[in-house]
């Protein structure tokens, strides 16, 4: 989970997310970036089944997989890195961004707190944490004539994506949460005892 955190913030900092806003959908999809969404798509098919079959160690376990899918994305297409190309760097970001989205519907059930933070930052309502919100939406320039939304499910929005920045410091105060909760689970599975 502080992985997750810490890619958040990476990816939506002010040096690789101008203005924290992705205004207009230019981007087109690639065949290698529609394979990376079909995976994500079986990933998040085989959590449902697991879910609908009552294995919820077996649906969280898929989100692992569907974090190592990211996060071989982000460090494939290094989107710090896309300075001169925004069309290039706001597709990567958009993908990164859509693929926590769908973590945090899978993650929302045990860990509903983290994950409501981090749609806030996302400017996300509670009401869009569903599983009908559960799918990887193609959004790209052949298709934002479809569009009725952004990607905070608002309609009649003059951008696309726009980080909430009051919510920064909640999606950091959550990374800081994971990392004790973490540590002191560490504490409590250390064996007692010892010397008197």
């Amino acid at each position: 989970m502080i992985l997750l955190a810490n890619v958040i913030m990476r990816i939506t900092s002010p040096k690789i997310l101008k203005n924290q806003t992705i205004q207009n959908v230019d981007w087109v999809f690639t065949d290698s970036d529609l394979d990376y969404i079909q995976s994500i798509g079986n990933l998040v098919e085989q959590c449902k089944k697991n879910y609908n079959n009552y294995d919820i160690r077996g649906a969280l376990g898929v989100a692992p997989r569907i974090w190592d899918l990211t996060n071989k994305l982000t460090t494939m297409y290094e989107p710090w890195k896309l300075k001169n190309d925004d069309s290039q760097r706001n597709k990567v970001i958009y993908m990164v961004l859509e693929s926590v989205r769908i973590l945090s519907i899978l993650l929302y059930p045990s860990l509903n707190g983290v994950m409501k933070n981090v749609n806030e930052y996302f400017g996300i309502d509670e009401k869009h944490i569903n599983t009908e919100n559960l799918k990887f939406r193609l959004i790209d320039n052949h298709t934002k004539g479809e569009l009725k939304t952004n990607f905070a499910f608002e309609e009649n929005k003059d951008y696309f994506l726009k980080i909430n920045l009051d919510k920064r410091d909640k999606v950091f105060q959550t990374k800081l949460e994971i990392a004790g909760n973490e540590e002191a689970g560490v504490k409590d599975a250390a064996p007692q005892g010892g010397k008197k």
